[in-house]
């Protein structure tokens, strides 16, 4: 098994364009349904304007997800100053709850007793911009393995891979991976160190009927590790369509650590989303949800690294990873996991080798 702790993006390159939206700007002003791109972030995300005369209001501030919880409930009796934030929940008489809870902003002093929703001299609202996520470009780079950079051909990318020596690729369609490791700029042939491919996506069949009958499936999960180490390293990565369509949920890269050797019995799974809706007559349908992979494992490790595995593991507590239980002799997808563990124990079994018992869970 080995754990791969991952660092922050710094994207160099990318063969996408961000066409979906103008970038924003503060002297625009936007009316509802404009969409908009903010590409001084990382992930670059698209905006929905909510309102119409929308100038000046960095989308980013003013979206409701962000306010929900670190805003009180306003109250009547209670004065606001200028810049003053408030969340509302229910309408005039304080009783009947709102469909949807808003958030304002006062613009006074002395701001008492005037209901922000309808009151637009001494408030205004946050409720302004909608979140539809990253850009098609950043799709691949925003944490979230559902979400994917389309191209109709090949998907380049570049990096800055400083210290790492490990990569892998989640909610992948491609029919082959390239990449090269370079020592310095990508841009000097000169600095590339070591190149590679993975040639063969495709699942190996069982027998001639599913070769001639099945319908072909790709491998999802991409785990390459063992590189240099390089202090000013730069990594490009080239994923090469199946047909005319490359797709990538999630690039993240970082570096390993070797905790010990899997066990057969390892459990894998999934955890589905998805829900069962009843209608008013007991109409029973399904809505397919989203789902993450999960799995229960064993590792066999030397008793003497016990600490290393704990404190390795803890640093890593609540904190977006990737698991491989692959032994150096299997390339199971299923056993690549994005994801955080949920619970370890490590039971001391003799002097020589102990046993760790993990459960990991992936993220969305």
């Amino acid at each position: 098994m080995k754990l791969l702790k991952l660092v922050e993006t710094h994207l160099i390159y990318s063969n996408i364009n961000e066409t979906e939206a103008p970038y924003w700007s503060n002297t625009e002003t936007y009316d509802k349904g404009d969409e908009v791109i903010v590409g001084n972030q990382i992930p670059h995300k698209i905006y929905l304007s909510l309102v119409d005369n929308n100038t000046g209001n960095y989308p980013p501030d003013y979206v409701w997800k962000d306010l929900e919880n670190n805003y009180s409930e306003w109250n009547r009796t209670s004065t606001y100053s200028s810049g003053d934030r408030v969340k509302v929940s229910y309408e005039e008489d304080g009783i009947t709850p709102l469909d949807t809870p808003q958030a304002f902003e006062s613009l006074t002093d002395d701001n008492k007793g005037n209901y922000p929703p309808t009151d637009t001299t001494h408030w205004k609202s946050l409720d302004l911009w909608k979140d539809l996520g990253a850009t098609n470009k950043y799709a691949m780079f925003d944490d979230k393995v559902m979400s994917q950079t389309v191209n109709s051909d090949v998907i380049e990318v570049v990096v800055e891979f400083s210290n790492c020596d490990a990569f892998a690729l989640f909610n992948l369609y491609a029919d082959s991976i390239e990449w090269e490791l370079y020592d310095g700029s990508y841009a000097n042939l000169d600095n590339l160190v070591i190149s590679g491919e993975i040639s063969n996506l495709q699942e190996p069949v069982s027998d001639w009927y599913e070769y001639f009958f099945s319908d072909i499936l790709w491998k999802d999960s991409v785990f390459v590790s063992n590189l240099p180490k390089y202090r000013y390293g730069q990594l490009r990565i080239k994923i090469n369509p199946v047909a005319d369509k490359a797709k990538c949920g999630l690039f993240v890269y970082g570096k390993t650590r070797n905790l010990g050797d899997t066990l057969f019995d390892a459990k894998v799974g999934i955890i589905d989303f998805s829900k069962k809706e009843i209608d008013d007559e007991g109409n029973a349908t399904l809505k397919q949800g989203n789902f993450v992979k999960r799995a229960e494992c064993d590792i066999w490790t030397y008793t003497k690294g016990i600490d290393i595995i704990r404190k390795e593991l803890a640093s890593v507590r609540a904190t977006p990873s990737v698991f491989i239980f692959n032994n150096q002799d299997t390339t199971f997808d299923s056993l690549i996991i994005y994801g955080f563990f949920r619970d370890f124990d490590i039971l001391l079994s003799n002097p020589i080798y102990s046993k760790c018992s993990i459960t990991v869970e992936g993220l969305i």
